[in-house]
């Protein structure tokens, strides 16, 4: 099938064939030793009163003040319950200012109460954590089942034999399959229900079950973001190696890092259910999280599954336009204010609210930060605050997250999207996405809801499996933007964004199997290449007029809408089954430099 729309240029041509694309190894350096001390938890329980807890922080503080190389914990289960954690603020274990050291578990299992973080890292370099698990002895989630309660509406009749009254956390419910203990995938869903009463035994009430069906099995999640794993969040954290971990089970993201500077590595390391158990879910939230820094992140030879939300998010934090009080001045606020840094020579760009078109680039000359009116005033070396206009974006490319890699995983049975990919300079190598509900891979910048991502540049998603992904009908209703199975797209107030956010984007040689809509949607972008790529059984559903109310009906296998430079070629299409739908479309109305050949099995 050879079909040329408009030609490409030839510098996007040069482009690719000379392989300029994705990110080099993310640089994560090693401890770099100040002694050869090795110092041992066992050795610090002196004293019949001395606990798990009092004795690992004793050698904790130890191993810092005295600069040891290495601190081990002798093999066997150890419990953090101590009534002292709630007292102070913070996570069960705090390191604050350790540097080159490693912490080897041997084995070890560390199971948490309270519901809280379980280690958080401050002003934390060059460190090593491997060969332990994570666990918490609460309850983190509990199956029910939606009844209708005469007189009340809908209501959640709640299984097992642990207390339940109107204290009981609701934080989520979903549809669950619980016969094969794992989220359903096209799963109806009520976050943060209002107004939780007990009508009776076991039987939880909110008007807001209403969205559920009668006679659904339900998951509970009593906790969503409530004490996260690994919390390395925070300026002055780099070069965190996390190896050979396992996480049965957290109230939070098992690893998340918001703010924090640069080098983090997650590898041979798995979030499943513990062994010998049925629990509904590990992870409540991410598996993986990180926003606003400055890149250098591996994730490799991982299996995360049976959480709460996405595997992998990568992301930046838009801050937005309050005032501009002179012309090289700008008053910014952010709903991820908490999040959000800006320090001299910071490189900023403003974007336009409507579709993120850039108009300007500064360097942050000097930044104060207001806490009683939740913003930062920042000051530029330039005078494009004369152009702001309040509501614009503002990104702070200095801490976008670029430079990453993600390969060999396995990412699967788990609810929301396998990775949300918002960050550029990266590679997305052979990994195998199946069984979550929304997309496999989705490369997104969210200027709705989220408020994340600044686009990604330079990125290749070469060799991956994206199996039964994408059944949930979040994004396949009327508004949505995340169609199909891998999706490159900016999603705005009003649709898909009509400016080339994401550009330079290589996806190759990947395998997209069973997925009820589009298998792949390009759209805001310029300079894509969708190379050599199997689809099998796409558009196993109708389309129930996807995308129609943003004037983007999803059409076809591939769509192409809102771009331009787009090279389609030497991809393949295999049916099994029926479809609803087995062309590359692109749409006419607003697409440029489209070029489709050499593809085979679409119509």
């Amino acid at each position: 099938m050879r079909r040329t729309l408009i030609p490409a240029g030839a510098a996007l041509a040069a482009l690719f064939a000379a392989g300029l694309m994705g990110a080099g190894e993310p640089v994560i350096r090693p401890p770099q030793p100040r002694s050869e001390l090795t110092l041992s938890v066992g050795d610090y329980y002196a004293g019949e009163d001395v606990t798990d807890w009092r004795a690992f922080n004793l050698a904790m503080e130890d191993c810092r003040r005295r600069s040891c190389s290495q601190l081990l914990l002798p093999a066997k289960r150890y419990l953090f319950d101590d009534p002292e954690v709630p007292r102070r603020a913070g996570a069960h274990i705090q390191f604050n200012g350790l540097k080159d050291v490693v912490i080897d578990g041997q084995g070890s299992e560390l199971v948490f109460h309270h519901i809280r973080g379980a280690f958080t890292f401050r002003d934390c370099q060059r460190m090593v954590l491997r060969n332990f698990s994570v666990d918490w002895d609460v309850t983190l989630a509990s199956a029910g089942d939606v009844v209708m309660e005469p007189g009340a509406g809908k209501a959640i009749l709640v299984h097992g034999d642990e207390p339940v009254d109107e204290t009981t956390p609701v934080a989520a419910v979903t549809e669950y399959d619980l016969e094969n203990l794992r989220w359903k995938m096209d799963a109806a869903e009520v976050h943060g229900p209002r107004a939780i009463r007990l009508l009776r035994s076991r039987l939880l009430h909110s008007p807001d079950f209403e969205r559920l069906p009668v006679g659904a099995t339900v998951v509970i999640r009593h906790y969503v973001y409530n004490g996260h794993a690994f919390d390395f969040g925070g300026a002055g954290n780099s070069d965190l190696n996390f190896e050979d971990i396992t996480v049965f089970g957290c109230p939070g993201h098992a690893f998340v890092g918001y703010g924090c500077d640069r080098g983090f590595r997650i590898a041979r390391t798995k979030i499943v259910r513990k062994p010998g158990t049925s629990r509904l879910v590990t992870a409540t939230a991410d598996g993986a999280h990180f926003g606003a820094n400055h890149g250098d992140i591996l994730i490799e030879d991982c299996e995360f599954t049976l959480q709460g939300d996405d595997s992998v998010n990568i992301h930046s934090v838009w801050s937005r336009i309050d005032a501009a009080p002179g012309a090289e001045e700008l008053l910014l606020k952010s709903r991820w204010f908490w999040a959000v840094r800006f320090d001299p020579a910071d490189e900023i760009r403003l974007c336009r609210r409507d579709n993120l078109e850039e108009y300007g680039a500064a360097k942050v000359v000097a930044a104060r930060r207001d806490d009683a009116r939740q913003l930062y005033a920042v000051t530029l070396d330039s005078k494009i605050a004369a152009h702001a206009q309040p509501g614009d974006y503002v990104a702070n490319v200095t801490r976008s997250s670029n430079g990453f890699v993600i390969r060999n995983n396995y990412f699967h049975d788990h609810r929301a999207r396998g990775m949300l990919i918002q960050a550029g300079d990266g590679l997305v190598e052979d990994n195998r996405i199946e069984n979550v509900m929304a997309a496999g891979i989705q490369v997104t910048t969210d200027a709705r809801t989220w408020q994340e991502g600044f686009g990604s540049r330079n990125l290749v998603i070469r060799g991956n499996v994206l199996r039964g992904v994408n059944y949930a009908m979040w994004e396949r209703g009327q508004t949505g933007r995340h169609m199909a199975a891998l999706n490159v797209v900016v999603d705005t107030e009003t649709g898909l964004g009509d400016y080339p956010v994401h550009r330079d984007i290589l996806i190759e040689g990947n395998t997209i199997e069973d997925t009820p809509g589009l298998a792949i949607l390009i759209a805001s972008a310029s300079g894509v290449t969708i190379r050599g790529n199997r689809i099998a059984d796409a558009n196993s559903q109708p389309f129930y007029f996807t995308g129609a109310m943003i004037d983007a009906r999803a059409q076809g296998t591939i769509m192409v809408t809102r771009a331009s430079d787009v090279v389609i070629t030497g991809n393949s299409l295999v049916l099994n089954r029926p479809t609803f739908g087995r062309e590359i479309y692109v749409d006419p109305r607003n697409t440029s430099g489209i070029v489709v050949e050499e593809n085979e099995g679409f119509q």
